[in-house]
């Protein structure tokens, strides 16, 4: 009685995460600064959509334009709404970067607050307060800091008056923030970016995504790069071993990882991106990456089950 009681129990839990078998739904999103996306790049985000789905296994699905320009989703599924989103909604905007060492940057941050004191309005705090750490040695870690404090060191670190302190060997520096650990504590990475703020190596360089696992059992994506990324690839990780720099992964503007190459230039394009994924962030993100391209960043409006008469 007891163990019929507890199958009883796990299948109306399972019926509330899950969709019904077989039942098809509606999911609509729309643009996210919609006024400047061209027509090409709604059509093109479509495509890409359609590749992701039907890279996960989801059958019958059906990703079009509605007339007021927001894409449509239909689809039969068992997956929940939060799976759904996790592929749709992610930009899959997958970059990797050459940094600079966290330590360049000590003397531009200290001399930070002094400008903010020359603005006509000065800030009323002091922007190494908001400094909780400092990054570790030898890393493109420049500083520690807590999650709700970001943006507004986001806001100082974009200031004209600011910026103009960098250094020339700094001028295209690009600020980049690491996902929050448990104690709500983010890591700054300084990143070598250029003029056209372009990354050498993009997921229009990924040939193939696969969900794996790392050397310590925990869940990663193993990525082949295209001709041209391994090229690439090999000559970011050769300058990186020859400088002791390291290469940030980063992901829709989040670092993911940024390891130091210790072996030499790595050959033939393969690599593995790892972040602390969960086994299903894992399994979406190289579905999402195995599509080829990043899409235009979407907003979930709504989804309801499809009623046939």
């Amino acid at each position: 009685m007891r163990k019929f009681l507890f199958l009883s129990m796990f299948l109306i839990l399972n019926s509330c995460l899950n969709f019904d078998r077989g039942q098809e739904y509606l999911f609509l999103y729309d643009f996210e600064n919609k006024e400047t996306i061209s027509q090409d790049k709604r059509d093109e985000t479509v495509v890409v959509l359609r590749k992701r789905l039907k890279k996960f296994g989801a059958s019958n699905t059906k990703v079009s334009l509605n007339n007021k320009n927001q894409i449509e989703i239909k689809i039969k599924t068992v997956l929940n709404e939060e799976r759904i989103n996790s592929l749709v909604l992610n930009q899959g905007e997958l970059e990797f970067w050459e940094t600079y060492n966290g330590k360049e940057f000590s003397n531009f941050i200290m001399s930070i607050d002094n400008a903010l004191k020359e603005e006509d309005k000065p800030s009323d705090v002091a922007f190494l307060s908001l400094i909780t750490g400092i990054g570790y040695e030898g890393s493109p870690s420049i500083f520690v800091t807590k999650v709700e404090d970001t943006a507004k060191v986001n806001t100082y670190l974009n200031n004209t008056k600011v910026r103009s302190l960098l250094d020339s060997n700094h001028r295209y520096a690009k600020f980049l923030w690491g996902n929050s650990d448990l104690e709500g504590n983010c890591e700054l990475f300084a990143i070598k970016s250029n003029r056209e703020n372009i990354a050498p190596i993009t997921a229009n360089h990924i040939v193939e995504a696969i969900q794996n696992y790392d050397v310590i059992g925990k869940p990663c994506i193993s990525i082949q790069m295209n001709n041209e990324g391994s090229a690439r690839w090999e000559r970011i990780t050769g300058n990186a071993y020859r400088e002791g720099k390291c290469i940030a992964i980063v992901l829709n503007d989040i670092v993911l990882t940024a390891p130091r190459v210790n072996n030499g230039a790595i050959t033939g394009g393969r690599t593995e991106v790892t972040g602390a994924f969960a086994l299903e962030q894992a399994q979406s993100l190289a579905t999402i990456l195995s599509s080829g391209q990043s899409i235009s960043k979407l907003k979930f409006l709504t989804s309801q089950k499809i009623i046939k008469k």
